[in-house]
């Protein structure tokens, strides 16, 4: 599958000569330096090969009004990097059919110029789940986490499978921050789970703060975005990594192609999504993709306040 993936990929980077030049413009939710979901998003829109715009910070109080300020500076297509923007695009894209939104979330509804893209990074978590358990010297471990959505519950449930399958008797322990990006929530949150005993930290939330507190604390982390080693040498033993090349070369080619909006969720055979520590086999987890994508509920061996 990755082989066909990439081929894809590449004959769609050859037709770029030959079809139109959009300028394109992306919404962040936090900042470029957050040195991780923005700043993967960042880097590899600059390795686009199109005229590009970005804002930063957008927030559900200015993301419309940011949306139609890219469309009146010649934005063709806008890229959406965080999960809540959806429902706001959903409600002006009516209004700009000329215009492909494309937005990284994989709950909700593709349109005729909505698509929805996302990686199963889940997949990855399993395998980082892996590392942890084999890792972990008391089965103790500790997770900061966003947003209590199912985006996140399916990474800390994929992530508990794979400590499970090497170490049965681990226990997760989650704290949420209540935000993708708030590195004094993220400090608390792994400080306390430092202070309850947990030996190994990983994470949903977009900096390296949690891996900087398990740097300090003397305790091992697992990573998030991209490789956070050089934030936590001695601490990080993986990191869940995207690469959103992959996917934002295939959306832009298949609306240059004409095609309607779509629904992309792509497994880590295609390489949008991996890990640092190699490779591995995924199972089969057993859940569907609408248990994936409503997942509410976690997992025996995760406690989650």
């Amino acid at each position: 599958m990755k082989r066909v993936w990439m081929a894809v990929v590449v004959a769609a980077m050859v037709g770029f000569s030959v079809m139109a030049q959009p300028i394109i413009g992306f919404l962040y939710s936090g900042p470029i330096g957050d040195f991780g979901w923005t700043y993967t998003h960042d880097q590899a829109r600059q390795r686009l090969p199109y005229e590009t715009r970005f804002v930063e910070d957008v927030t559900p109080d200015n993301i419309i009004s940011t949306t139609k300020m890219l469309i009146a500076d010649g934005c063709t297509m806008i890229f959406c990097t965080s999960w809540e923007q959806l429902d706001f695009i959903q409600e002006i894209a009516p209004d700009y059919p000329d215009v492909d939104f494309f937005c990284a979330r994989i709950e909700g509804e593709a349109s005729e110029n909505i698509w929805l893209f996302l990686g199963r990074m889940y997949q990855a978590r399993y395998l980082s789940g892996v590392t942890a358990g084999l890792r972990s010297p008391t089965g103790k471990i500790g997770y900061v986490a966003a947003l209590p959505i199912p985006e996140v519950i399916r990474g800390i449930n994929a992530f508990a499978r794979g400590v499970m399958s090497v170490n049965p008797d681990a226990q997760i322990n989650v704290r949420w921050t209540f935000s993708w990006f708030d590195p004094i929530a993220e400090v608390e949150a792994a400080k306390s789970l430092v202070a309850d005993g947990c030996d190994l930290l990983a994470q949903h939330v977009q900096g390296p703060s949690v891996q900087q507190v398990a740097e300090s604390s003397g305790i091992l982390s697992i990573g998030y975005n991209l490789d956070m080693s050089a934030f936590a040498p001695t601490a990080n033993v993986d990191n869940c990594v995207w690469n959103w090349d992959l996917l934002y070369n295939w959306l832009i080619f298949e609306a240059l192609s004409g095609e309607s909006g779509s629904w992309v969720w792509a497994d880590m055979a295609t390489g949008v999504v991996g890990v640092t520590s190699g490779s591995g086999v995924v199972p089969d987890l057993g859940w569907t993709d609408q248990e994936l994508m409503s997942m509410e509920w976690f997992v025996d061996n995760v406690s989650a306040p």
